[in-house]
């Protein structure tokens, strides 16, 4: 088996990364603080607008960015939630089945090794993620 957790400053530095999956939504803060600010410029909803702002602002600066998942070529790199200084390096021909799990806050993401280790990731762009690993792991999605 090529694939094992190792610390984060074992990684292979010359990686070539087509996917990064980040906790902090960038994307939807930014249009929150359009919104906020589109709506600060009518009177009637002035006061929302401000408080959007702040709000998206807020979250900006406070929210811990860090990343869950990286894709690269011929490998998948998933970062520990708990051990921040460990992440396990997960080969796309070492993955027996992956499926999508509905969670209450969130979507995980399990993966199944051929060794029968399992790896447990939040996600939050499902549609993305599965596109990803069609491709670099085909037919490989647990059907339920």
């Amino acid at each position: 088996m090529k694939s094992k957790v190792l610390k984060r400053f074992n990684l292979p530095s010359e990686r070539n990364i087509v996917y990064r999956l980040d906790a902090k939504p960038y994307w939807l803060l930014f249009i929150i603080s359009i919104i906020g600010l589109a709506l600060c410029l009518s009177s009637k909803w002035r006061i929302f607008g401000v408080s959007l702002c702040f709000a998206s602002i807020f979250f900006y600066m406070l929210t811990p960015s860090r990343y869950l998942v990286e894709f690269c070529d011929e490998y998948m790199i998933i970062y520990h939630r708990l051990n921040k200084t460990e992440c396990a390096l997960i080969y796309y021909d070492e993955i027996l089945t992956y499926d999508f799990v509905k969670g209450r806050d969130f979507d995980r993401l399990e993966i199944t090794l051929s060794d029968d280790r399992t790896y447990s990731v939040p996600i939050f762009k499902k549609y993305k993620i599965n596109k990803l690993l069609n491709k670099y792991a085909p037919d490989k999605m647990k059907n339920i």
